[in-house]
C-alpha cells in the first residue's frame, strides 16, 4: 500500500526532519580503492556484494556522517557522497532499543520498517534471517528495500552510528567525490 507520507506531519510519521531536507547532505562511504574507482566510473551498484555484511537496514548503499566509521566499516578509500534526503524515511534508532530494552515503533514509518526487518519474536531478521518464515538474511534485506521503495522512500536515515544512512534508489545521489591523500 502506498501511503501519503508527504501530506502528514513529517516528524510525526517518520520523515527526515525539515532542517535536513532543505539541501543535500554530504556523507562518507568507505570502500577499497578498486571499488572506489569503479563507483566513480560506473556509478553505485546497489546489488554489488558488500565487503562487510548485507546491512541491517536492507539492501542499499550505506553512508555515515562519521568518516572514521566509514573507514572501519568499508575500507581505506573514503568517498564523499552528497544525497538529497527529501524522500527518506527517518528512524532515529532502527534497533528499537532504549537502554537495551525493546521499545515499540512510534509512528507509521517505524511500523513499516519494523514489520519488514523484524521477525515475529521481535528479533532483527536482517541480522540472522527469519528462521520461522524460512528466509535468509539476504532475503529479509531484499524485502526491507522493496517495502521501503514500494512506499515511496528512496532511503533510510538514522541517528545511529554517526547518522548511518542507506540509499535504496541511486537517483537521490547528487555527487560522489574521492579526495585521495
Amino acid at each position: 500500500m502506498l501511503y501519503s507520507w508527504y501530506n502528514d506531519n513529517f516528524e510525526a510519521v517518520g520523515i527526515v526532519p525539515a532542517a535536513k531536507r532543505q539541501k543535500p547532505v554530504m556523507f562518507y562511504h568507505g570502500t577499497t580503492p578498486e571499488k572506489a574507482a569503479a563507483i566513480l566510473m560506473q556509478g553505485v551498484d546497489l546489488h554489488a556484494p558488500k565487503s562487510h555484511d548485507s546491512g541491517d537496514f536492507g539492501n542499499g548503499f550505506y553512508l555515515t556522517l562519521d568518516k572514521t566509521r566509514a573507514k572501519h566499516m568499508g575500507g581505506p578509500a573514503i568517498l564523499e557522497v552528497t544525497v538529497d534526503l527529501k524522500f527518506f524515511a527517518y528512524i532515529p534508532n532502527p534497533y528499537f532499543l532504549d537502554k537495551l530494552q525493546q521499545v515499540p515503533p512510534r509512528n507509521k514509518v517505524q511500523e513499516l520498517f519494523y514489520c519488514a526487518a523484524f521477525d515475529n519474536k521481535g528479533e532483527m531478521a536482517t541480522i540472522h534471517g527469519d528462521k520461522a518464515a524460512g528466509l535468509t538474511r539476504q532475503q529479509v534485506c531484499n524485502a526491507v528495500q522493496s517495502t521501503m521503495l514500494a512506499n515511496g522512500f528512496k532511503g533510510l536515515h538514522t541517528e545511529y552510528h554517526g547518522c548511518e544512512t542507506v540509499v535504496y534508489d541511486t537517483r537521490v545521489i547528487k555527487s560522489i567525490a574521492w579526495r585521495r591523500g
